[in-house]
């Protein structure tokens, strides 16, 4: 294997890399160093939402999770702000105890947390471009958008 093929496979965590295996035969350090490099962006989608929630709620939807939403109602932008907080550091925190034990299950953790936190995150800003944008539309704009039939 070339040394750019290491270097680009050690950066993004996918494969064995220089100093990935230690002596003992096991998954080094620089394993576990990259999956809580990862954890960044656990906490950026974390914060994302929030925001987009908050902003998507103010101007007048709802949270879709019925049990946030029950928070939110009880203690407001707080409970909003715990509920997510709650999630995002048990989810590290769980991921930490499994990183000791199994390194690659951790990575594979984090990665599919990646993905399931973009889902809430994009689903929030189109509520928000929806709401903000097309439901406060005139309606010019939406024969203009839609034509026509849109004024029937």
């Amino acid at each position: 294997m070339s040394t750019l093929v290491q270097t680009r496979s050690s950066l993004l965590g996918l494969g064995a890399g220089p100093g990935d295996l230690g002596l003992r035969g096991g998954v080094g350090r620089a394993l576990r160093w990259r999956v809580r490099r990862w954890y960044e962006w656990v906490l950026i989608l974390g914060v994302l939402d929030i925001m987009l929630t908050w902003c998507v709620m103010e101007l007048g939807a709802e949270e879709a999770n019925q049990v946030a939403a029950a928070v939110v109602r009880m203690f407001g932008p707080a409970g909003l702000l715990m509920t997510k907080a709650v999630g995002v550091i048990g989810f590290i925190a769980m991921c930490e105890l499994v990183l000791r034990r199994k390194p690659t299950i951790a990575r594979m953790m984090v990665f599919v947390a990646i993905g399931i936190g973009i889902v809430p995150v994009v689903v929030g800003l189109l509520t928000f471009m929806e709401v903000r944008w097309y439901a406060k539309m005139p309606e010019y704009w939406a024969a203009l958008w839609w034509g026509p039939t849109a004024l029937r």
